[in-house]
């Protein structure tokens, strides 16, 4: 088990060349992100993406704890982006919208407020993963967050990937750890209280 992912601990932005994060992201959940590009960028590819100068990415993962793997998948589907409103009443489903927003701690502590904006959502059961696809007013359009879930000997841990083109490269790879690892905090939490 990777030291990062011991209950309660953060792990810092991973900055990886390859597409997987050296094999840290499994097959299902990149066919699902292929998938979710063609559909929604319009016929786009990773490996045009790559190529692109403005291309940026990340990856983070956290501790939700030791309960099963069912019961994080469903309260998962409660916290799909980081929103103004909290957990979903209902689970997100495929092709729902939100209006995503987040006010991470800054490095001296103090919450800083992000511009956000609408995000799809698309899901995918069997890999226990999803994605906020950004939409044309979101600041970091063209970009995407794929999540998923993963079993690190007892522990369920929350994988957060995020891919973009877009302008503000700089301000993603800073706050974008930082935002969702805000959010499996809030997951975690969520997981202890039910």
């Amino acid at each position: 088990m990777f030291p990062q992912c011991m209950e309660g601990a953060i792990t810092a932005c991973s900055q990886d060349s390859s597409t997987d994060f050296s094999g840290g992201v499994p097959p299902n959940v990149r066919r699902f992100e292929d998938d979710v590009l063609a559909r929604h960028f319009a016929g786009a590819r990773l490996d045009a993406w790559v190529g692109d100068p403005a291309y940026h990415q990340y990856m983070n993962r956290s501790a939700l704890g030791t309960t099963s793997m069912t019961a994080a998948w469903r309260e998962y589907l409660h916290w799909p982006a980081p929103t103004i409103q909290g957990r979903r009443s209902e689970p997100v489903r495929e092709g729902e919208r939100s209006l995503a927003m987040a006010a991470p701690v800054g490095p001296s502590g103090i919450r800083v407020p992000l511009p956000g904006g609408i995000v799809t959502h698309y899901v995918a059961p069997e890999a226990r993963a999803l994605i906020n696809a950004t939409g044309r007013m979101h600041v970091l359009h063209p970009g995407y967050i794929v999540r998923w879930l993963e079993m690190w000997g007892p522990v369920i841990v929350s994988c957060t990937l995020g891919r973009g083109v877009g302008i503000t490269p700089e301000l993603n790879q800073v706050y974008g750890v930082r935002i969702f690892y805000e959010l499996d905090q809030r997951i975690k939490a969520s997981l202890g209280s039910r």
